[in-house]
C-alpha cells in the first residue's frame, strides 16, 4: 500500500500499520489451530468504543450501536491545547 509514490500522512500509516500487525497476529493464532479469538494486543491497547444511541422522541423507543475505532478525531482550535477540547 506504502510502496509507492503516492502522497500518505503519518495517520493512514498508523491505522494501515496497526491493522497489518493485528491481522498477522490473529492468522497466526488461527493456523496453530484457536480459531475463536478476535482480539489481539494491538485491539487490547489502541481500540476503543464509540457508542451511537438513537430515541424516538415520540414513543422513546431507542437503540445503541458500537463501532469500535483504532484512531479517534479530536478537533483542537486554534491556540489551543487537547487539554481545552471537551
Amino acid at each position: 500500500m506504502f510502496d509507492n509514490d503516492d502522497h500518505h500522512d503519518s495517520h493512514e500509516f498508523l491505522s494501515w500499520l496497526l491493522n497489518e500487525i493485528h491481522e498477522n497476529i490473529i492468522a497466526d493464532v488461527k493456523e496453530s489451530g484457536i480459531n475463536d479469538i478476535k482480539s489481539s494486543f494491538i485491539t487490547e491497547l489502541f481500540e476503543g468504543k464509540l457508542v451511537n444511541t438513537t430515541k424516538c422522541l415520540s414513543c422513546e423507543c431507542g437503540g445503541k450501536r458500537e463501532e469500535a475505532f483504532l484512531a479517534l478525531s479530536v478537533d483542537i482550535e486554534r491556540n489551543t491545547s487537547l487539554n481545552n477540547c471537551k
